[in-house]
């Protein structure tokens, strides 16, 4: 159930963080698709001209003396680069004229799969669109027949010319079989370097052989140049469109509406970083669950609403002194009862004993006597630690208003101000700082002269102001004097309530948590960074500070600034 719980919280919280922010994501989509649909809208229409042609046919036999290509998509190929030729450019200009500079692009790619090459031709007109993917095509038609013409034709050329010598070889050799035929003389042929007459018959047989191997080999050479011109006219005629192009309709850019959903989906990507960044840079606690969230270890945490009426008059005052009941002083006293609960009074001597003394002049003393520590133990107040991660975020309205509820309930309560560096407790009694905590732990007086009674309706309690700035006060709150302080205001309260400087400023809350029974920390509604109270909330489990809870004050506290060292 709680894995449940805790998951619904998150959903729910993530769905508010979207909530809050929506109004980004919807400036920047439509923004992003607003502006992208104007300016593509603005833009020159473009059309666009598609013309197929064949570039050859792989199943068409070669009979030529070049071997066959059999490579498909290395045909094509070759053919893309062949149409991309700048004499194909130059013939396509050429024919198109004056119109050629109003031809925006010209693009040649290979469709492997139909052995055929796509001519695209964009234009701002939809007619020039289409004359120029036909010219184009046509130019390239024109001169890949051409150079086939060229190579074949020379080809057959060439084996007539093979054909024709043998012709006059066969008619020397007719002529030779003319004249033996007469004289009935045997031919002279030299052998082994001797002259050897052959018979008129042998020599007549020997010379037909001659002829007719040349006559075959002649006609040979014919019939290849015949498939020759046969071929270069199959191969031309495969050189023709496969798809002449169409007259276009709608420009193939600018497309508007598809530019704007592109923009639209680019500039919802942009808001969801633009509220991501957001969220982590300005990701602040306000609900209970937030700072129960930041901060896990706490065993409770309270809210404390805004006083809408001090906020109004900007007067620095006691919450509850003016507003004894309504839901402020409720809050109050629900603190008020959580605390004592989880910490009733007579544990903070025993703390102080275990913790030990720091002996002026003698080590540390970890061990008290029994009988003492018998006492400590059941005698004495809760002290009660007070801070926040950073300044302005309730902690010395919290203190002055919880010393009130405490008080109002019959406690003994006695409320230190222990921001020895940026006191304000004093302002919110409306009570004089000559005498404080500096002066009672560094001037010899009792500390009852430095104790101020604040008297209201329903109470009353003492207040320990800060006393006169000190100039070492990180030393001062570290002294065994003031460790004494403590120890002595322990024994006669029972809730002394201390106010501390900021955790993440300085590191006196962090001192002074060593002598206290319970931290609390605060944080602003809406105001606090979550990472701040996160970070708190580590330091002080790094120091074993005794936090048990927090609380969520609904206003900022003014009269409060920044803090130093």
């Amino acid at each position: 159930m709680e894995v449940e719980e805790t998951q619904a919280i998150d959903i729910g919280r993530s769905l508010r963080t979207l909530l809050a922010n929506c109004w980004i994501l919807i400036l920047t989509v439509g923004v992003a698709a607003g502006g992208v649909y104007f300016w593509s809208n603005g833009r020159p229409k473009v059309y666009l001209g598609t013309a197929l042609v064949r570039a050859f046919d792989p199943s068409l036999p070669s009979l030529s003396s070049s071997p066959a290509r059999v490579d498909s998509a290395r045909e094509v190929d070759i053919q893309v680069l062949y149409a991309q030729s700048p004499e194909v450019m130059l013939d396509f200009q050429t024919r198109l004229g004056g119109a050629a500079s109003q031809v925006l692009s010209t693009t040649v790619s290979a469709v492997a799969t139909a052995d055929a090459v796509s001519i695209d031709v964009e234009s701002s007109t939809p007619k020039l669109a289409q004359d120029g993917a036909v010219t184009y095509a046509q130019a390239y038609i024109d001169r890949q027949r051409a150079a086939l013409a060229r190579r074949l034709d020379g080809q057959a050329g060439s084996l007539r010319t093979q054909a024709t010598e043998l012709q006059a070889q066969i008619a020397q050799l007719d002529k030779q079989i003319v004249d033996l035929q007469p004289t009935g003389g045997g031919k002279v042929v030299v052998q082994n370097g001797r002259p050897i007459v052959l018979p008129e018959t042998e020599q007549l047989h020997n010379l037909s052989l001659q002829r007719n191997a040349l006559a075959e080999k002649s006609a040979a050479l014919l019939n290849q140049a015949a498939q020759t011109d046969v071929e270069s006219s199959n191969r031309q005629a495969v050189l023709d469109f496969v798809q002449r192009p169409a007259l276009p309709e709608d420009p193939v850019s600018p497309l508007p509406k598809r530019d704007a959903a592109i923009a639209a989906l680019a500039g919802l990507l942009l808001g969801l970083g633009i509220v991501v960044l957001r969220v982590r840079l300005r990701e602040r606690v306000t609900t209970t669950d937030d700072l129960k969230a930041a901060v896990p270890e706490i065993q409770f945490v309270t809210a404390i609403p805004p006083n809408r009426s001090r906020l109004r008059r900007r007067q620095a005052t006691v919450d509850l002194l003016t507003s004894n009941n309504g839901q402020l002083a409720e809050s109050y006293r629900t603190l008020r009862a959580e605390l004592q609960l989880a910490n009733p009074p007579g544990t903070s001597l025993a703390r102080l004993a275990q913790v030990g003394d720091l002996a002026e002049d003698g080590p540390l003393l970890l061990h008290l006597p029994g009988d003492l520590l018998h006492r400590v133990e059941n005698s004495g107040a809760v002290i009660l630690l007070i801070t926040s991660a950073r300044a302005a975020e309730g902690k010395t309205a919290v203190t002055a208003n919880l010393g009130v509820s405490l008080a109002q309930a019959g406690e003994r309560v006695l409320v230190i101000d222990c921001d020895l560096r940026k006191p304000n407790l004093h302002n919110l009694f409306d009570i004089p700082n000559e005498a404080g905590f500096s002066s009672a732990v560094t001037e010899p007086s009792p500390l009852l002269d430095a104790v101020q009674a604040v008297t209201f309706e329903g109470g009353s309690l003492d207040v320990l102001t800060a006393g006169p700035l000190a100039t070492n006060p990180a030393e001062l709150l570290l002294s065994q004097k003031a460790r004494n302080l403590f120890k002595e205001v322990a024994s006669r309260y029972d809730y002394v309530v201390v106010d501390s400087p900021p955790l993440l400023s300085v590191a006196d809350a962090l001192t002074l948590s060593r002598s206290v029974d319970l931290v609390l920390l605060t944080a602003g509604a809406g105001l606090t960074r979550t990472a701040a109270v996160r970070q708190a909330g580590q330091l002080l489990r790094q120091f074993d500070a005794p936090l048990q809870g927090a609380v969520l004050v609904g206003a900022r506290h003014e009269g409060t600034s920044g803090y130093y060292a």
